[in-house]
C-alpha cells in the first residue's frame, strides 16, 4: 500500500497529456505572440474550466490523494511547457488545476 506511490503507474501522465492536449487543439501556443489579445478570455477559462473537470473527475474516481494529484499537476505543467506556451500561461492553469482539484472535495 505504501509503496503504491512508487509503482510505474503513468495514469496520471497520460491524463495530463490529455488535458495539454485538449488545450493545444482549441489554441496553439502561437496564439499567445504579438496578438494574444485577440484571444478571448471566456474561451479560455471555458477550455482550462474542461480540463479541470476531466482531472477532478479522475481525483473522485480513483480516489488519489495530495501526492498523486501533485504529480498530476507537474505532469500537465512540463507538458504545458514542452509545447511551448509561455510560463505565465502554464503557471496560471497549473495553480487552476491545483485549485480546482484541492476544492472539490468527495461527496460523502
Amino acid at each position: 500500500m505504501i509503496f503504491s506511490f512508487f509503482s510505474r503507474d503513468d495514469t496520471g501522465k497520460a491524463l495530463a497529456q490529455t488535458m495539454a492536449n485538449m488545450i493545444k487543439k482549441n489554441m496553439e501556443p502561437a496564439a499567445f505572440g504579438k496578438d494574444s489579445k485577440l484571444l478571448s478570455t471566456n474561451k479560455v477559462v471555458r477550455m482550462l474550466e474542461g480540463c479541470y473537470a476531466l482531472a477532478v473527475k479522475y481525483k473522485e474516481t480513483e480516489k488519489i490523494g495530495f501526492m498523486k494529484s501533485a504529480k498530476l499537476a507537474n505532469a500537465f505543467k512540463w507538458e504545458l511547457r514542452q509545447m511551448g506556451y509561455p510560463d505565465e500561461f502554464v503557471d496560471l492553469a497549473t495553480e487552476g488545476l491545483i485549485m480546482a482539484m484541492m476544492n472539490n472535495k468527495p461527496q460523502s
